[in-house]
C-alpha cells in the first residue's frame, strides 16, 4: 500500500470540519479514520463537513460506504442531523456515484469540483425542515 495522509481541522468561525485525504488508503481504513475523528470531536453534529478527496487515489467500496452509514447513524442517534457534507473531487465517476450513496445518510451531501463552490454551498441558506 502506498503512503496516505488523513487529517482534519476544525474551523470554529464557519462551524466546519475540513477533512483532507491524500494517497491510497483502503476504504475500510478510511472509515475507521472518519469514525475516530467524529468520536473525538465534541458535538460533531454542530459542524458542516468539507471532505477534500482531490488527492485521494484509493477507491471507496460500496460495502464500506454502507458500513460507514450505519456507524454514522449510531454516532448521531441522539442528535438531530442538520449538518451538510460537501465532497470535493475531480473524479467525474465519484460525482455520479454520489447519487447511489445519498440515500444511505440522513445529512444532505453534494459533490463539487472546487473547494470554493463547496464552501459557497455550505454557507448558503438551508432548505426548510420537512
Amino acid at each position: 500500500m502506498k503512503a496516505y495522509r488523513f487529517r482534519y481541522d476544525i474551523d470554529e468561525a464557519r462551524r466546519l470540519i475540513v477533512f483532507r485525504v491524500t494517497g491510497d488508503v483502503p476504504s475500510t481504513v478510511l472509515n475507521d479514520k472518519f469514525v475516530a475523528a467524529y468520536r473525538k470531536i465534541p458535538n460533531s453534529t454542530r459542524y458542516d463537513r468539507l471532505v477534500d478527496y482531490r488527492r485521494y487515489t484509493g477507491y471507496i467500496e460500496f460495502s464500506d460506504m454502507e458500513d460507514f452509514s450505519r456507524k454514522m447513524a449510531y454516532i448521531n442517534r441522539e442528535q438531530a442531523v442538520t449538518y451538510r457534507v460537501a465532497i470535493v473531487t475531480s473524479d467525474a465517476f465519484e460525482h455520479a456515484r454520489l447519487a447511489t450513496f445519498q440515500g444511505m445518510f440522513a445529512e444532505e451531501i453534494r459533490a463539487f469540483s472546487s473547494v470554493d463552490d463547496a464552501l459557497d454551498w455550505l454557507g448558503s441558506p438551508r432548505r426548510p425542515a420537512a
